[in-house]
């Protein structure tokens, strides 16, 4: 009896060789220059790329001489996109001043990202979002351009000496008398006279 794969001398016989396939290596990390932030009322928890710090979280808070600390933070590490979750209205100040130093601002909404398998408990939400925005995980939802927009909400307030002169303009004049209340003496008074008529 031969060997179990055939007789070695006879090339009909022999083994099968295994077929080379080319095998591609694919880099985890799509965007190197990708960073998370959790948006909070009082605090913004924001996570780099680790490659490029020895601090994994820092924060911040929400005020706005804090908020350019943050921008200046990551343009020291040459942040190019930032994921943040869609939270209230507090991600609106955070994500004009990061595109107005032209950092993109991915804009995620939250279940999206609940919905992403393999989340660890000890990861704080920074982190994991910007680990699933450096991999490509995570879809930006559809946010105008900043023409369409139109002016940064620091500005909308009204632009005239008079502080109430912009208070006309962005609220509508009432032209017409208010109307009486009615109270619930008057309402039964009312309902009896329909009654009687």
């Amino acid at each position: 009896m031969g060997p179990p794969g055939g007789d070695a001398t006879n090339p009909a016989q022999a083994m099968p060789r295994a077929r080379k396939t080319k095998v591609q290596t694919i880099q985890p990390v799509i965007n190197p220059h990708a960073a998370g932030a959790d948006i909070g009322a009082r605090e913004i928890y924001v996570a780099p790329p680790s490659a490029l710090t020895n601090e994994p979280v820092r924060s911040f808070p929400t005020f706005t001489e804090d908020l350019r600390a943050l921008v200046a933070w990551l343009q020291s590490f040459g942040i190019k996109s930032v994921a943040m979750e869609a939270t209230s209205v507090y991600w609106i100040p955070l994500a004009e001043l990061l595109e107005e130093a032209k950092i993109e601002v991915c804009l995620v909404n939250p279940r999206h990202v609940k919905n992403v398998p393999g989340r660890k408990t000890d990861v704080m939400d920074c982190q994991w979002l910007q680990y699933l925005h450096s991999v490509g995980l995570l879809r930006g939802a559809f946010r105008p351009a900043a023409e369409v927009r139109g002016p940064p909400r620091q500005t909308r307030q009204g632009h005239g000496s008079d502080p109430g002169q912009g208070a006309e303009r962005r609220l509508p004049q009432r032209t017409s008398k208010p109307r009486p209340r009615i109270s619930a003496s008057n309402s039964s008074q009312r309902l009896l006279k329909r009654e009687v008529s």
